[in-house]
């Protein structure tokens, strides 16, 4: 429907830096649904920055927390394009790894466990310390993508997660290691 529908989902405290997105989004030209999971104390803060929002292209809904089965069933039930976490500190985020089981590309900062996971096939790093204005290009950049590479950015997504963070399979093969090393 030609709209970039973007989800981040983290406790609203300023380690997650939730505020750059708000902030990229002031002076952006491309119509974008930003969805927001988590809540905490920079909420008021975050819905400031977010009435400063002049475009009407622009729409943001703050769910607030959910249960995790919640955020699963928000996935599979409402389009997604890209999951974004601009957080300044994390280890591998569970919330990049419940997206990409979808099929969502994610858009994050090289921090802690994160190169391991997102990469140019099935995302966009930021710099370390981004700006609102480049998060602003990453966005008009993954928008201005043909769906053809959307589409190869969710299958390398899934994959990653299949391949690398699928609890089912990890589990079997872990079983399978530990029997080899006690026979």
């Amino acid at each position: 429907d030609n709209v970039l529908r973007i989800v981040s989902c983290s406790f609203l405290v300023p380690v997650k830096r939730v505020e750059l997105i708000a902030k990229a989004l002031m002076k952006i030209d491309i119509p974008i649904h930003w969805v927001h999971i988590g809540d905490g104390p920079e909420r008021v803060n975050i819905e400031a920055l977010i009435s400063q929002i002049n475009n009407p292209k622009i729409k943001v809904l703050l769910l607030g927390q959910l249960p995790n089965e919640e955020v699963l069933h928000y996935y599979e039930t409402h389009p997604v394009d890209l999951f974004i976490n601009v957080s300044s500190f994390e280890g591998i985020p569970v919330s990049i790894m419940e997206a990409m089981s979808r099929g969502i590309p994610v858009a994050a900062t090289p921090v802690g466990g994160i190169p391991e996971i997102v990469n140019q096939d099935n995302g966009f790093l930021f710099s370390i310390n981004p700006s609102a204005s480049e998060i602003r290009e990453v966005l008009k950049n993954f928008y201005g993508l043909k769906k053809e590479k959307q589409l190869q950015k969710r299958s390398s997504a899934f994959a990653t997660w299949e391949n690398m963070y699928n609890a089912e399979t990890n589990y079997l093969s872990f079983i399978n290691e530990l029997y080899l090393l006690i026979k």
